[in-house]
């Protein structure tokens, strides 16, 4: 499904290299069954990959154990993009451009994660 999403055999070849590619390819397609915009897999894709090589540079070798690494990785991914004197705002945002594409990742191929999510009110 990477082939509908991004035109560049590269970047199919970038993605599937990673030692997380198949699972950055299933979110890829459950974004895609939900019909999110082309736009939105375009941001989320890139964070994916980078918190592949974070977990794995931290020791990660097994996505069960990826989960261990989500809080370093938002906390490291605010202090890269948020500035010295970044609003609250923009803070928030950072953070959950990080952490939703991850944790969502996460709930569909490590058994049993959850989150931070809020729970479902059916």
């Amino acid at each position: 499904m990477l082939e509908r999403h991004f035109a560049r055999p590269k970047t199919w070849d970038r993605i599937r290299a990673s030692w997380i590619g198949p699972s950055i390819e299933q979110y890829v397609d459950w974004l895609a069954e939900r019909h999110n915009a082309r736009s939105t897999i375009y941001r989320r894709v890139p964070v994916l990959e980078a918190f592949g090589i974070f977990a794995k540079e931290r020791g990660a070798s097994s996505w069960s154990e990826l989960p261990q690494h989500v809080d370093a990785f938002v906390e490291q991914r605010l202090r890269e993009r948020g500035g010295r004197h970044a609003s609250r705002g923009k803070l928030r945002r950072i953070r959950h451009a990080t952490r939703i594409p991850v944790e969502q990742m996460l709930r569909l191929t490590v058994s049993g994660f959850v989150g931070t999510r809020r729970p479902s009110v059916p």
